[in-house]
């Protein structure tokens, strides 16, 4: 909290107010929880089971929705004496893109589907802890050398929403300790800016 300078912004009256954010992620278990439930979120589209609820539904592997809850509590809860998001004054578009039961391709045509429906809809940021490189046996995987900004689906979207107006934040992905270890789409994109974790100590996350 005090690492990434919040207290300061909100001294300033810094806190969301005006901004709509999008966040894509693996569902949202916002209504259940204190921090979140009173919110303002405009919508939330689940892209997989092409519905309007992004909290665990039938077909999905139970807990799917914790990812996306503790993003959005990062990013916007408000419970005094617990958490103070930095953003919790602005307005929120969720969606469900991510399918925690397997890694395919069609995430990202999800993805993409999100950013096209969070620009229609207002959104001035989205903002996805989510990459892509390989993909489950049977589908098409990435190589490195297709981190170049425009041959991913997920990647172009993000670029056009940039033209949109659209500001995009993504992580660079989780596999710097591992055989992939570079960024992962669509943190390669021209135009987003990719974000990568440290510790409490600062000093850079040991899979960043």
């Amino acid at each position: 909290y005090q690492l990434n300078g919040i207290p300061l912004l909100h001294s300033k009256g810094i806190s969301g107010n005006g901004i709509i954010i999008g966040i894509l992620d693996s569902g949202f278990d916002w209504k259940n929880h204190n921090s979140l439930k009173n919110r303002d979120v405009i919508a939330e589209w689940d892209f997989i089971q092409n519905d309007n609820n992004t909290s665990d539904s039938e077909g999905d592997v139970p807990g799917q929705h914790n990812h996306g809850t503790y993003v959005f509590s990062i990013l916007a809860g408000y419970e005094e004496g617990n958490i103070v998001g930095p953003a919790y004054n602005a307005r929120f578009l969720l969606a469900k893109t991510e399918d925690i039961g397997s890694e395919r391709n069609i995430e990202e045509d999800n993805y993409a589907a999100a950013i096209e429906w969070m620009e229609a809809n207002g959104a001035d940021i989205t903002t996805s802890s989510l990459s892509y490189s390989l993909f489950d046996q049977g589908e098409l995987s990435y190589s490195y050398k297709d981190m170049n900004g425009y041959t991913s689906i997920a990647s172009r979207a993000c670029d056009m929403a940039f033209h949109r107006g659209v500001l995009c934040i993504t992580s660079t992905g989780n596999d710097g300790s591992n055989s992939w270890y570079h960024i992962s789409v669509p943190a390669d994109a021209f135009n987003i800016i990719s974000v990568g974790g440290v510790d409490e100590n600062n000093v850079i996350w040991g899979s960043s």
